[in-house]
């Protein structure tokens, strides 16, 4: 029995040593977490500012000419002469190359002949006919004669015209693939010319950029070669079938008068619609999104003097450059957190380590 008393007594001395352990451990950490100073998060910043912003239509698109082609012979035969030079301006007309003509030659005279023969007795003839001496069917069967072989005689004189291959317009020759006394078949390319005084541009938008779009508007295109220059032209035609993928087709006419543009470059087209002023802005990466809505950090002093931030909603409009329109939620002249937000809770301490400075920041009304 009294072994038992000794048991119960050394239990409750080792269970209140454990309690009490644990008690004095949770006053402890208490007053640690009391007494421990608040955590400074390091923020950059920048400030809410406004700018002029032309809002605009992004599009790709290819260049191409207003006339561009691949010169070829409808008429086969024996290349006789290459006149053209890779390269070279020609102008509408210029002869570019000869085909061997020399037969269509000879049978161009045989049938000027006939031509002449068929005319002769069809004048003799009609004067015969005045004096009905001979019959009106002879007379039909000689004018039907000459009519024949003068319709023979054009018929050679255009293919010798189809052996003769001329520019179809003005325009600069690309790279000629004949030699000279090769046989060029029917359709076998010869050499590409291209008119490079204007350029077309053909883009595809979205159908909700209908009702900003007209013909004549002014549109700017920007191309990889010339990463400081802007191409201006026009809005020339728009597509007026709707594709299934809800895209319409637009085109632009360029001018060219330096010949920078070329066919098939590729070009990001801005289509201007409106210039408004003083859009309140801030850099894309200060936004925080989720399902609950766009948010900022904007950054202000509490009545100690301090750095805190306040976590507003804003409603996000258009984005350029890396740039994000605010249409509600901030003013001008606040200043955001740009990096670090992940950090951060409403009314957290923060110090700003780059972009904004804290003399300038306003009271946000933080405690």
């Amino acid at each position: 029995m009294r072994k038992s008393y000794i048991v119960i007594g050394v239990t409750v001395v080792v269970l209140g040593g454990v309690i009490g352990f644990a008690k004095f451990r949770e006053k402890m950490i208490a007053d640690f977490l009391a007494n421990m100073p608040e955590p400074t998060i390091s923020v950059s910043a920048a400030a809410v500012g406004t700018e002029t912003w032309i809002r605009s239509i992004p599009a790709i698109g290819t260049l191409e000419a207003v006339n561009g082609v691949m010169i070829a012979s409808s008429q086969p035969g024996l290349v006789k002469t290459i006149l053209a030079r890779s390269g070279a301006t020609v102008k509408a007309g210029e002869r570019i190359v000869e085909l061997d003509h020399e037969v269509e030659l000879a049978d161009l005279k045989s049938a000027e002949a006939k031509v002449r023969l068929g005319s002769l007795t069809v004048n003799r003839l009609r004067s015969l006919r005045m004096s009905d001496a001979t019959s009106q069917a002879t007379l039909d069967e000689a004018e039907a004669n000459l009519n024949m072989a003068a319709a023979q005689a054009d018929s050679i004189r255009a293919t010798i015209a189809k052996k003769i291959i001329t520019a179809p317009f003005d325009g600069v020759l690309g790279i000629v693939k004949i030699d000279k006394g090769q046989y060029l078949q029917a359709g076998e390319a010869i050499v590409n010319v291209q008119d490079l005084s204007e350029l077309l541009l053909t883009a595809t938008v979205e159908q909700s950029a209908l009702p900003s779009l007209q013909v004549g508007q002014v549109v700017k295109a920007h191309l990889a070669p010339y990463p400081q220059e802007q191409f201006a032209g026009t809005l020339s035609a728009i597509e007026p079938l709707v594709d299934t993928n809800g895209l319409v087709k637009i085109q632009a006419r360029f001018p060219n008068p330096d010949g920078k543009l070329r066919p098939g470059m590729f070009a990001k087209l801005d289509i201007e619609m409106e210039t408004r002023d003083a859009v309140i802005t801030v850099p894309q990466t200060a936004i925080s999104y989720s399902l609950y809505g766009d948010s900022v950090y904007v950054i202000g002093k509490d009545d100690k003097g301090d750095l805190r931030v306040e976590r507003r909603s804003i409603t996000a409009g258009h984005r350029q450059n890396g740039m994000v329109e605010v249409r509600t939620g901030i003013k001008a002249g606040e200043q955001v957190v740009t990096t670090g937000a992940l950090k951060l809770n409403n009314k957290s301490k923060v110090t700003v380590v780059e972009g904004a400075t804290p003399e300038a920041t306003p009271k946000i009304g933080v405690q």
